[in-house]
C-alpha cells in the first residue's frame, strides 16, 4: 500500500501513529483493537485524524501478550478513494545492538530456535516449549512474522531484512 506508517510517540498513557501517504493524498480509516489471544480486552476504535491515529493507555505488544490493532486504511485523492488496505500492527520498543535486545525498555534473553517454514503449528509447540523467538531466513522472516505477530513470538532474520517493524512487531531488526 502507499501508506507508510511512523511511530511518533509511545508511552504507557499514550501512542501516535503517523500516516504518510503518497503526494497529494489523504489517509482516511481506523484501527480497532488491542486484541490479544491470551487475554480479553475491549476493543475501541482508533479514527484516522490529519493522518495521524491516536491511541489512548495503548496496549504494547509483547511476546507474552501479544497485542494488535487492526482495522481498513484508505487512500484518497481529489474526493475519491484510490487505494484500501486492512492493516494490522503492534505498539512496542525493541533496540537490538551489542549483542543484547532490549524490549519494552526491559532486556530480554533471546531463546531462539531455527525454523524453515512459517508453519503455525510448529511455531506455536516451539512456543509452548518456552521459545520466545525464532531464527528464520531473510526470504522467508515476513511471511513468518504474520503468524508470529498473532501469537507472540520474536522473529530474528539470518540476513537483513525489510520488515516494517510496526506492521510486524514480533520483528527484531538490526
Amino acid at each position: 500500500m502507499g501508506v507508510q506508517l511512523r511511530l511518533l510517540k509511545l508511552t504507557p498513557v499514550e501512542a501516535m501513529l503517523e500516516c504518510l501517504p503518497p503526494a497529494g493524498a489523504e489517509v482516511r480509516g481506523r484501527l480497532v483493537g488491542p486484541t490479544c489471544p491470551y487475554s480479553s480486552t475491549i476493543e475501541v476504535a482508533h479514527h484516522v485524524r490529519g493522518n495521524r491515529i491516536i491511541f489512548p493507555e495503548p496496549a504494547w505488544w509483547d511476546p507474552s501478550s501479544p497485542f494488535l490493532y487492526r482495522g481498513p486504511l484508505e487512500i484518497w485523492r481529489d474526493g475519491a478513494r484510490v487505494e484500501a488496505e486492512q492493516v494490522r500492527i503492534g505498539l512496542r520498543h525493541t533496540l537490538r545492538g551489542e549483542g543484547r535486545v532490549v524490549h519494552n525498555g526491559r532486556p530480554v534473553q533471546l531463546k531462539l530456535q531455527r525454523v524453515q517454514t512459517a508453519d503455525e503449528a510448529e511455531l506455536r509447540r516451539l512456543r509452548q516449549a518456552v521459545f520466545n523467538a525464532v531464527e528464520v531466513s531473510a526470504a522467508i522472516a515476513e511471511q513468518v512474522c504474520e503468524v508470529a505477530d498473532r501469537i507472540g513470538l520474536f522473529v530474528v532474520a539470518d540476513a537483513p531484512a525489510a520488515i516494517d517493524p510496526i506492521r510486524h512487531p514480533s520483528a527484531i531488526t538490526p
